[in-house]
Order: C-alpha cells, then sequence, then structure tokens
C-alpha cells in the first residue's frame, strides 16, 4: 500500500478490468497521469517545466515525484 498515491473506486476498476484484459500497458500512461493530476495541474506541470533551470529545486521535487508516481504504477499493474 502506498499512502502518497490515492486511488479511487472508478480507477480501481478501470486497473482490475486492464489487468484480466491484459492491457495493463494501455493503462499505464493514464494512471501515471491520474497520479500527477493528484498534486500538480497541467498548468503547474507546464510552470515547473518552463522555469526548471530558475527553480532547480522545485522541478527535482516534481521530477522525483513523476519518477515516484510511474514505479507505483508499474507496481499496480504488475509490469517492469
Amino acid at each position: 500500500m502506498n499512502n502518497e498515491f490515492v486511488i479511487s473506486s472508478k480507477m480501481q476498476k478501470k486497473i482490475n478490468m486492464s489487468i484480466r484484459a491484459g492491457l495493463q500497458r494501455d493503462l499505464y500512461p493514464d494512471l501515471i497521469v491520474y497520479f500527477i493530476r493528484q498534486r500538480y495541474s497541467q498548468d503547474d506541470e507546464f510552470s515547473l517545466n518552463r522555469q526548471k533551470d530558475r527553480k532547480p529545486l522545485e522541478w527535482q521535487e516534481f521530477d522525483a515525484y513523476c519518477e515516484r508516481a510511474k514505479t507505483y504504477a508499474k507496481e499496480i499493474l504488475g509490469i517492469n
């Protein structure tokens, strides 16, 4: 269990359906975005990427969060 990311019942159903259908890799990108949007809006993401040279610590925090989202998505979906 991961306390950093929340999975709604609707998303859990999508996850379960994709696993049963063997389509985990198809859901993987959507699940990553789902997790990232829990903390960062699309505008936040654009801003952080635009200002990464001026605000390197904020960008590094954002990037680390995205990497954790990717790792957790893979774990949930059972993919490498």
